[in-house]
């Protein structure tokens, strides 16, 4: 009699993967539920970078200690929950140095940046 190696699933490994896949698809597609970080810099200008009609991305260009420049985006999210962009992006004034705790990653070739959270004033 010939063994076979054929492998077989089970329903609870089927899901298993199922719930990893899932798992992996949304970290690709939304970095801001998994990557937080917190970065002082001076913000040295703001700008509103406008898609279509009902589309637009507010941007604050700022200068870490190091005077490398970064970028960041304040924008409305429903996963994780944010719906003070507007709040946070009149909060915050040029020349003024802030602690911004972000969420995401700055990916340039995608033109993604990291989404702003909390400001917290510094100087």
């Amino acid at each position: 009699m010939k063994k076979s190696f054929a492998f077989e699933l089970s329903l609870g490994h089927l899901l298993i993967i199922v719930a990893i896949l899932c798992i992996l698809i949304a970290i690709v597609f939304n970095p801001q539920l998994v990557f937080t970080d917190t970065i002082i810099a001076t913000v040295t200008d703001k700008q509103v970078k406008r898609y279509s009609d009902d589309d637009d991305k507010y941007l604050v260009f700022c200068t870490d200690e190091n005077d490398n420049p970064i970028v960041f985006e304040d924008t409305d999210n429903l996963i994780p929950i944010k719906f003070n962009s507007s709040d946070i992006y009149a909060s915050i004034k040029e020349g003024n140095t802030y602690e911004f705790y972000v969420r995401g990653l700055r990916i340039r070739i995608l033109s993604m940046y990291q989404n702003i959270y909390k400001v917290k004033k510094v100087k």
